[in-house]
């Protein structure tokens, strides 16, 4: 585990590389110390431990101060076959920079899902003979529990077919006055 953190540590950019090296190094001194404490317990002491308390934060950049709850999504997966290699590929890079902006001290929401609509949906269960919100709820689960396996850090998982998402994405009846189906101005071409 040691070896798989320094490794993704070198990718990272100076400065971001400084810092994270730093709160890693005090993270294993605090936890061969403490052993079988709790992640916040360390957290709390880290920040006031012998070795010296690291700003809280990351560099600011142009589009993020730097101390403000920070948000990332993974894709929201089509289930219209089971999860692939690009699907673990997003998930783990998304939660490389959750863990790191955690390890950085800020509050982190990660989110990740399955989007259970759609034409090639559909199709996927007619081939299998299954009507589709069988089909979808067999499906999530294999990407439900690929992110398990992976030891993925995500706060919550979304499927487009729960209630309480349907519910949230109704548009209000004030925006349907002003709704208009006309979105693209130019007329799209596919490439061939």
């Amino acid at each position: 585990m040691w070896c798989s953190k320094m490794a993704l540590l070198s990718l990272l950019p100076g400065s971001f590389r400084s810092l994270s090296l730093s709160r890693v190094v005090q993270v294993q001194a605090f936890h061969v110390t403490h052993r079988g404490r709790g992640s916040r317990i360390a957290r709390r002491a880290l920040a006031s431990s012998r070795l010296g308390a690291l700003p809280v934060g990351t560099p600011t950049t142009a589009f993020d101060d730097g101390v403000s709850p920070f948000q990332i999504t993974t894709p929201i997966y089509y289930v219209n076959d089971k999860p692939h290699i690009g699907h673990a590929y997003t998930s783990t890079a998304c939660d490389v920079i959750a863990r790191f902006m955690r390890l950085a001290g800020r509050e982190v929401f990660f989110l990740s899902g399955t989007d259970e609509h759609g034409q090639k949906v559909e199709q996927s269960a007619a081939a299998k003979n299954v009507d589709p919100q069988t089909f979808v709820d067999t499906v999530s689960v294999k990407f439900r529990d690929l992110l398990s396996l992976m030891n993925v850090s995500n706060d919550k998982f979304v499927r487009t077919t729960q209630p309480n998402h349907k519910e949230s994405v109704q548009v209000s009846p004030m925006l349907n006055a002003t709704y208009t189906p006309y979105v693209y101005t130019y007329i799209y071409i596919p490439l061939e």
